[in-house]
């Protein structure tokens, strides 16, 4: 029964909430509804929209290591940016 409960837990919470993602992103643009518990690494030009609005980016730290990298959050009125992601953004 214990095991019943732990695989309920884990396929519940999803792959990203157990282990952590990594996503790599070396050009190009990519987008997303969300990225929960992803540690995001950007380098040349390229481009990462996340379309969500509730808190898309929970847990994940976005490293923006080019001048040429861009993060969009489209579903984000400008005023609330600051206030939902205070520093998970390099």
């Amino acid at each position: 029964m214990k095991t019943a409960a732990i695989l309920m837990m884990l396929f519940c919470s999803g792959p990203g909430a157990v282990l952590g993602q990594t996503l790599t992103i070396p050009g190009g643009i990519q987008t997303y509804f969300n990225l929960t518990t992803t540690t995001v690494s950007m380098s040349n030009r390229c481009e990462l929209r996340i379309t969500g609005t509730n808190n898309p980016i929970a847990g994940s730290p976005i490293h923006l290591n080019s001048p040429d990298a861009w993060f969009i959050l489209p579903g984000i009125l400008h005023g609330n940016k600051k206030h939902c992601f205070p520093s998970p953004i390099n």
